[in-house]
């Protein structure tokens, strides 16, 4: 697995998330950044399946996670106000203790 993160610095979180996924997955394989295709529900993908990727951002940074399993990254502000009903809703049962606790 690989992430890397940086900040925005200007760029869209679109755009930012984008290459740092062309470093990761160069670093990986040694190629260029593949097409991306998006399921019916709007997550983007790699045709081929050989590897997985997630891309979030904050109001100013990027991260992204390249690994050869399903994976998924989140980034939020450490100020933002959640709801306990929304982190009950997101978060397994150990992760919704562990941010009750904090």
């Amino acid at each position: 697995m690989r992430i890397a993160h940086c900040r925005l610095d200007g760029l869209t979180g679109h755009e930012a998330g984008r290459r740092l996924l062309a470093e990761l997955y160069r670093q990986e394989t040694g190629r260029d950044l593949p097409k991306i295709l998006t399921t019916d529900r709007g997550k983007p993908y790699f045709p081929d399946g050989e590897l997985h990727f997630s891309i979030s951002h904050s109001k100013g940074h990027v991260f992204c996670a390249l690994s050869h399993s399903p994976i998924g990254i989140d980034a939020e502000e450490a100020d933002r106000p959640i709801s306990s009903a929304l982190a009950e809703k997101i978060l397994s049962p150990g992760e919704y203790a562990q941010w009750q606790r904090a």
